[in-house]
């Protein structure tokens, strides 16, 4: 969010892309939930801000943790219970001095063909 870069000049940048998981594999870090093989719709955020410490990153996805003053930031813990509930995973990148990346994927709808122009 906009927090993480503070007053200093910046960008955040969200992109969308699409992959394919061909086995069961983990996400990464701070995310150990499998993914299955399918596609997946990817949601990214990144940031050029401070980035997150390695004890930080360790406790994003704690209920309650947060390193902003009370009453503001999002629970990451609540995102991942929806993203899982989705049957998708997160996969977080953050080095201090570097900034975030956060990188939400869930499954794709996959339809056997496509929707026609009359729809």
């Amino acid at each position: 969010d906009a927090e993480a870069i503070g007053n200093e000049p910046g960008s955040i940048v969200i992109t969308t892309t699409h992959t394919t998981v061909g086995k069961q594999s983990s996400t990464g870090p701070n995310d150990d939930t499998p993914l299955q093989p399918w596609s997946y719709v990817c949601l990214e955020v990144s940031d050029t801000g401070r980035g997150m410490d390695e004890a930080t990153r360790a406790r994003i996805f704690e209920p309650f943790f947060t390193t902003k003053p009370t009453g503001r930031g999002m629970s990451m813990a609540a995102v991942m219970g929806i993203v899982r509930t989705h049957h998708g995973a997160i996969r977080v990148q953050s080095a201090v001095g570097e900034g975030s990346k956060i990188t939400v994927m869930l499954p794709a709808l996959v339809t056997a063909e496509a929707p026609s122009e009359e729809s």
